[in-house]
């Protein structure tokens, strides 16, 4: 009955997923950068008297995943800036470690360009993209994000809510 169904469309599923194909992500490293990327010592932040942040620790190394969920008005966006260092706190200390170069995107999307070509958006006024120390073609680079090069040519609002995100990350 209901467990065969069940069974059976993840068994589908598993088979588009291998369809679909990996994502290749390439970063150029850069700098190294310090251990420690931000540290946090009971960290405060208030707005018009209103308090967003209370009292917060925290030490963020080198590697580590951070996610903030919260409703909206929690503080989430405030946090994040000042652990980036683009807030400073009311109370206590922020520091950033050395040689860092953040790489984030929202979940909102605000950065996309919706009347953009996916190539324009990836690399605005040139065919090629740089990275590190390698040129690619910027549809290549596209596939590399499983938009085929026909997609390339395609206006940002044309993309679901996942192509949008891989396109995000394309970007960074």
């Amino acid at each position: 009955g209901r467990i065969n169904r069940l069974q059976a469309l993840r068994t589908q599923r598993a088979a588009r997923r291998e369809t679909l194909g990996q994502v290749r992500l390439d970063v150029a490293s850069g700098l190294p950068s310090g251990k420690i990327v931000a540290e946090l010592d009971r960290v405060s932040k208030a707005f018009g008297g209103k308090p967003v942040v209370r009292d917060f620790s925290a030490t963020i190394l080198r590697g580590d995943k951070v996610g903030l969920i919260g409703p909206n008005g929690a503080g989430k966006t405030t946090l994040l800036k000042l652990i980036l260092g683009e807030l400073a706190p009311d109370e206590g200390r922020a520091r950033q470690g050395a040689n860092l170069q953040v790489a984030y995107f929202d979940q909102m999307r605000a950065a996309l360009q919706p009347d953009a070509t996916l190539e324009d958006f990836i690399s605005p006024g040139s065919e090629w993209i740089e990275i590190g120390q390698r040129r690619q073609h910027v549809k290549s680079y596209l596939g590399d994000f499983l938009f085929s090069p026909a997609r390339a040519s395609s206006p940002v609002r044309s993309l679901s809510g996942g192509e949008q995100a891989r396109l995000l990350l394309a970007r960074l």
